[in-house]
């Protein structure tokens, strides 16, 4: 590659520099110049901010409202309304429609960014008024129905967001979207999980009162509204102060018609390197699914304050910025090495799982003794780290092997995907420990009685990574061998 090629179809206004006007940092391992990602600041910021917009409703519905709802709900009823985040990863079913109509004149990912962000807000706004109702009287569906309809929309602009970061940045420095994506997120979910349950709790609001009252600093209410006008102001200054490059060349497919996109997919599909990668992300999630999902609702459940729970998160927040910048570089170190360091992560968090499965197991009669506290913050230290290893790896490589031609689409195949390996064990495994939990008292078929069904779900699955481990080896290599041309969908029209 003799010269710097970059491809910015999507750029913002106030950043409007031409190649030219880049500086450049000589690399003597590929012997050419790539432009300093520092000169691309900008894009990385804005990227970040709508990421961050994006895991606001994620850390609801995957985190604060599962906290609150589960005093009034059973497992297997947690296990519904796991569905709701089910369309975050199902977005693929409707991502060609996305990528293909759009007003020109306005951007091609403006034109989605810019109306469901609207939605949102005026979703956030309404649920504002019956939320707490519901979750008080365990209204489990009416939520479910409500977080499915948020979460689809959510997802519609994961995948506008998703396909511009291909284009927002340069070509040379593509991978850092993933570290973008894992920051940003790392962000928005920060702020509707940790935040919002430390400053509703009354216990820990107290602490910065002179005299104690029943109620925290925030109520769920009070917080949608606020998420609803962000949404709505940044949204504004999107519209308005943002720029698109209006010019976006379809390929031979995307000029026949949303139907030229699905059959490109299908053509995906039929890839042997996208078959073999969609083995490993359908399975990558599951030894992890009853750590991430029941672990923290049973640390509660046996007597760790949720406030200390959500506050210990204002401990770590500094290294959930700072993992995923650390992270990406370790995965951006040469073509396939987020696939191997992905592997290396699985295995750690495995560790890190049972190692919370051992936490719970102890948790002494003063949850809040000085030693158990520690034990509780190192596990979620490690365990930030060790999922923003998987995350952040995972993006960097779909961003190696994905072809341009196709862009947010391809994009969102893969991390929708992926997320699907998140998701479809989630209710099987929140049955399967209501199922398997035998109260004194009771006479069960296969345990005795007080038994936790959480403890012998988690320990199988455990496992059950452990053996994904050793047997992904192989394919692993396999992927990380193959050149970029096998990744191309024009390679099955040859």
């Amino acid at each position: 590659m003799s010269e710097t090629r970059l491809r910015r179809s999507g750029h913002m206004a106030e950043d409007d520099i031409s190649n030219e006007e880049l500086s450049l940092e000589k690399d003597s391992e590929v012997g050419y110049e790539v432009p300093s990602v520092w000169k691309e600041w900008r894009s990385l910021v804005f990227l970040v901010a709508l990421y961050a917009l994006q895991g606001i409703p994620l850390g609801l519905s995957f985190g604060s409202v599962p906290f609150l709802v589960q005093k009034h709900v059973t497992y297997t009823q947690l296990g519904v309304f796991s569905f709701a985040t089910w369309p975050y990863s199902l977005k693929l079913l409707w991502s060609p429609i996305v990528d293909f109509f759009y007003f020109p004149v306005f951007g091609r990912r403006k034109s989605w960014i810019v109306p469901v962000q609207f939605i949102i807000a005026a979703l956030l706004i309404s649920l504002s008024y019956v939320a707490e109702d519901w979750i008080q009287e365990g209204a489990i569906y009416k939520l479910t129905i409500v977080f499915v309809i948020l979460i689809v929309v959510v997802a519609t602009q994961d995948i506008a967001v998703d396909g511009w970061a291909l284009t927002l940045l340069s070509k040379d420095h593509v991978g850092h979207a993933s570290s973008c994506q894992a920051l940003g997120q790392n962000i928005g979910f920060f702020l509707s999980y940790s935040v919002f349950l430390a400053l509703s709790n009354a216990s820990f609001a107290n602490r910065f009162r002179s005299e104690p009252i029943d109620a925290g600093l925030i109520t769920l209410s009070g917080y949608l509204c606020f998420c609803a006008i962000l949404f709505f102001v940044f949204t504004v200054y999107l519209c308005f102060f943002i720029s698109e490059d209006p010019h976006v060349t379809l390929d031979e497919d995307e000029k026949e018609g949303v139907m030229g996109v699905y059959k490109k997919m299908w053509k995906m599909v039929q890839l042997p390197a996208i078959r073999s990668l969609i083995v490993l992300l359908l399975t990558i999630r599951v030894a992890f699914v009853a750590a991430d999902n029941i672990g923290p609702l049973k640390l509660i459940e046996y007597g760790f304050p949720k406030e200390t729970l959500a506050f210990m998160v204002f401990l770590t927040f500094p290294f959930e910025v700072c993992f995923p910048i650390i992270i990406g570089r370790w995965a951006n170190q040469y073509h396939g090495s987020a696939l191997v360091t992905l592997r290396n992560g699985v295995l750690f968090r495995c560790v890190i799982a049972l190692f919370g499965i051992l936490t719970i197991a102890s948790v002494p009669s003063d949850a809040l003794a000085t030693p158990f506290f520690l034990q509780v913050l190192v596990l979620q230290l490690f365990y930030s780290f060790s999922s923003n290893i998987i995350f952040v790896s995972q993006c960097a490589f779909f961003n190696q092997v994905c072809d341009d031609s196709f862009g947010g689409t391809y994009m969102t195949f893969l991390n929708t995907v992926a997320n699907l390996g998140g998701a479809w064990p989630k209710f099987l495994v929140f049955y399967a420990v209501d199922a398997l939990t035998c109260k004194n008292g009771e006479v069960c078929r296969v345990f005795p009685a007080g038994t936790d069904g959480f403890y012998p779900v988690a320990l199988f699955l455990f496992v059950i990574g452990i053996i994904w481990f050793f047997v992904s080896k192989s394919r692993v290599q396999a992927l990380v061998d193959l050149p970029q041309s096998q990744w191309k969908i024009s390679l099955l029209d040859r």
